[in-house]
């Protein structure tokens, strides 16, 4: 589920994931994961929740690095209108392209004033 501009939730069966895209920099991003569980999935002790923070940690990790290995080449020309996306991720990530840009205008503004 995608919050726009710049969160999406992972519904899983006993938990959720709510992660959130902050920009840093044009070319960094902070990206902030917060698991949520119910009291009912705490209390029951069916599993050590450290495994589920650990499993989708570790997701991230290699989405992360994909998205590292990629940032060099953010600045082809190929790149300049938003990038090559499948067309299931055009909508969301062109809208999330268009709020990140407007944001990175105003931050550059600012330190040159």
């Amino acid at each position: 589920m995608v919050v726009h501009p710049n969160c999406f939730i992972s519904l899983v069966s006993d938990h959720v994931i709510v992660h959130r895209l902050e920009p840093a920099a044009p070319d960094r991003t902070l990206a902030v994961c917060e698991w949520l569980f119910p009291d009912q999935t705490l209390q029951a002790g069916r599993y050590d929740v450290a495994d589920a923070v650990a499993l989708f940690g570790k997701v991230n990790e290699q989405d992360f690095a994909a998205a590292q290995w990629c940032q060099p080449n953010m600045s082809s020309r190929a790149y300049a209108s938003g990038g090559v996306l499948v067309p299931s991720e055009a909508p969301v990530i062109s809208r999330y392209y268009q709020w990140y840009r407007g944001l990175m205008e105003d931050v550059c503004r600012s330190d040159t004033v």
